[in-house]
């Protein structure tokens, strides 16, 4: 069976919040949390940023035209 994101999303939404909490460290129940209502962690100032592509001038042109690079 090959993994996929429909794998990733299905075992997730097996899993119930009552299912981690007291067993796993609490950030794990955060992200679980971050997940299941399609959301993120906030940027903290001076953190890493990641920028993901397979197309390296688009890449280039996404990081130019940030705020993030303005900011800098």
């Amino acid at each position: 069976m090959k993994f996929t994101d429909r794998t990733f999303w299905t075992q997730l939404d097996r899993l119930s919040r009552h299912d981690l909490e007291n067993f796993v460290p609490e950030y794990i129940v955060a992200i679980y949390d971050k997940l299941q209502h399609y959301q993120e962690f906030k940027m903290v100032d001076k953190s890493e940023v990641v920028l993901t592509s397979n197309n390296k001038a688009k890449a280039c042109g996404e990081l130019q035209s940030s705020q993030y690079i303005r900011s800098l």
